[in-house]
């Protein structure tokens, strides 16, 4: 019924329960338009969860409990998740997400890279800034050098040495602050670095009378570009120029020849440039001689000069500044008054040596030696010298051959050597066992293989000999034995166990005796 206050009292069990526990996780590579994979972790704290409401910065919803999200614009973004229970209990998280545009890597090069200079990779790389000024913050390089990619965290220019010349694979990875990584950027092809020429050049060799002194180029490049060098030399370097100089002191040619005004030690620099803009240089030094040499040599050997012997001769040539820079040595003007031979590096004191053809007859002939000396290259920078000497005719020793002998023979006279000389000659054997006279005697001499020499010397005291070889047999040692049991009237059994001692026996004779032999 009612009350006459119209109130009621009504009583029932009330179940409080506990609030829900809001949480998720996500895994971002910090770039837009990418998707984000969200995964619910929240708790019913005892009743289940029925509903999930996600709520993105970007007026997006989602109801599923995973879901997959990406966002098109670079921003601070967030995203709210409402789990609520079966008993319509409700609780709420909120996280931020950070994303940024994909960074645009890229690098530079200069126009001119060399081999074994440094090249210099500058960073262009880019970022759309968007609402929360992104920028980049890591720049991982790869420099094709052999190393590992290095990370950093500026945009520092790399500086890097190649002592190879070729093609180059460098390679350039950024991410922003966000995390979102770029494309790997890499010059299409690589990039090449160039050769470096190998710079040489030959020097003149001139003297100050000389009209020029032309240098000869002979540098190389391993890309085969040498028709398109750029050349620049100095002709007159150093600390302390020579003055008066040589009549242009510069030049871009590719084998200059200025004329030197002094004599004196210059230095002398070529720098090449390739077409690639690679350039090295070279700097020799380089001798301008004075104007005439002066030219002398001695001859070696006292007398006698045989004909069958070398004459040496020592260069005495000399310039008054500067240096001999050739030599002409003419070794008979009379009999071959065309040939020469050429020492393109004389230098004071060096011995030079001549076989001339042996004769016998007649007792001399003179020979005519030339000594022309250069200290430049024209005519006008070499002078001769001229001697004649005489040459003694040589004696012609010949020796035929020896019969072989015995240990114990009787000393044999050896008269098998003889000499043809426009002169009259003294012979004399030498060897072991054998008299100057030429008397041999094998015991003297021993067993064995021996070398006998005959030597000639004439009345102009010049020797010829010649030599034949001699063996000594050693005896041969006589053996025999009989059988054991002897009686008289019975025949005996001989047997020969001599011994040769060298080669075979070719004779045996036996003496019974009794007055018979075999």
């Amino acid at each position: 019924g009612c009350s006459n206050t119209n109130e009621q009292e009504i009583t029932d069990n009330v179940v409080v329960n506990a609030p829900p526990s809001a949480s998720f996780s996500f895994v971002s590579n910090g770039c837009i338009n990418s998707n984000i994979p969200f995964t619910d972790a929240s708790d019913g704290v005892g009743r289940p969860l029925v509903r999930w409401l996600w709520e993105f910065s970007d007026n997006t919803t989602s109801t599923v409990q995973n879901p997959v999200k990406s966002f098109a614009a670079a921003n601070n973004h967030t995203a709210k998740l409402t789990a609520i229970t079966d008993f319509g209990c409700i609780a709420t998280s909120t996280q931020a997400i950070n994303l940024s545009s994909k960074p645009i890597a890229s690098f530079t090069i200069p126009q001119k890279r060399c081999e074994s200079s440094p090249v210099q990779l500058t960073d262009a790389s880019s970022l759309a800034v968007g609402a929360q000024n992104n920028t980049i913050t890591r720049w991982t390089w790869n420099l094709d050098n052999g190393g590992k990619p290095d990370t950093l965290n500026t945009n520092a220019a790399q500086s890097q040495t190649y002592e190879q010349w070729g093609f180059k694979d460098a390679w350039l990875v950024t991410a922003s602050n966000t995390g979102c990584v770029s494309d790997t950027f890499r010059i299409a092809g690589g990039f090449k670095i160039n050769p470096l020429p190998q710079v040489g050049f030959i020097l003149p060799e001139v003297c100050l009378a000389d009209a020029s002194a032309p240098f000869l180029d002979t540098t190389k490049i391993a890309d085969g570009t040498e028709a398109l060098f750029k050349y620049s030399w100095w002709l007159n370097v150093g600390v302390n120029p020579i003055t008066p100089g040589p009549n242009f002191e510069t030049s871009t040619d590719k084998n200059p020849a200025p004329k030197y005004n002094a004599a004196g030690d210059y230095f002398v620099r070529l720098a090449v440039e390739s077409n690639n803009g690679c350039v090295r240089s070279l700097v020799k030094p380089f001798t301008v001689n004075g104007s005439i040499p002066n030219p002398s040599f001695t001859v070696v050997q006292a007398n006698p000069l045989c004909s069958n012997d070398s004459i040496r001769i020592i260069n005495t040539s000399t310039v008054d500044f500067g240096a001999v820079t050739r030599l002409d040595i003419s070794w008979d003007t009379i009999g071959s008054p065309t040939q020469f031979v050429r020492d393109e590096s004389p230098a004071a004191n060096k011995a030079y040596s001549n076989l001339y053809t042996k004769f016998s007859s007649p007792s001399t002939q003179s020979v005519g030696i030339k000594v022309l000396a250069y200290s430049g290259n024209s005519a006008v920078c070499r002078k001769a010298v001229y001697q004649v000497i005489p040459l003694l005719n040589a004696p012609v020793a010949s020796f035929a051959d020896v019969r072989d002998i015995c240990l114990d023979a009787a000393p044999r006279t050896i008269n098998q050597g003889s000499f043809v000389s426009a002169l009259a000659g003294s012979p004399v054997y030498s060897g072991p066992g054998i008299s100057v006279s030429g008397v041999f005697n094998p015991a003297n001499a021993g067993v064995g293989n021996h070398l006998l020499k005959y030597t000639v010397t004439n009345t102009g005291g010049c020797k010829d000999s010649a030599t034949q070889p001699i063996t000594v047999w050693p005896s041969p040692q006589a053996k025999w034995g009989v059988q054991s049991i002897l009686c008289e009237k019975n025949d005996l059994q001989f047997t020969d166990t001599s011994a040769a001692n060298f080669g075979n026996i070719t004779q045996r004779i036996w003496n019974f005796g009794n007055n018979t032999a075999d």
